[in-house]
């Protein structure tokens, strides 16, 4: 049972970080080409996000690279951060699966 356990809780980590990652990355090529905030689309985007990047506001800025395109340092940030953090959960998961476990007899 503690097998499908971890199993489960490295594919819902697996899951949760293809998901924000794809979202990310969208906001990143929106945000590269300067799409118009106020789009429903790129709007829905950017708000959804929001709360992923929140954390790691203010640590670095946004770089131009010509008019209108710009980099957005922070987001590539948090993208390597997130996969970082999911390489490591899914690590602990897999350390605590072979854990030795106590039988009741």
């Amino acid at each position: 049972m503690e097998k499908a356990t971890s199993q489960v809780a490295k594919g819902l980590t697996g899951l949760f970080l293809v998901g924000a990652e794809f979202f990310l990355a969208v906001r990143f090529v929106l945000h590269f080409f300067a799409v118009n905030p106020t789009n429903g689309f790129a709007a829905w985007i950017f708000n959804s996000t929001d709360a992923l990047l929140t954390p790691f506001r203010g640590l670095f800025t946004t770089a131009p690279v010509g008019h209108p395109h710009y980099v957005d340092l922070p987001l590539l940030f948090v993208m390597a951060v997130y996969v970082i953090a999911a390489a490591v959960l899914v690590w602990v998961f897999a350390w605590a699966n072979n854990l030795p476990v106590a039988r009741k007899k």
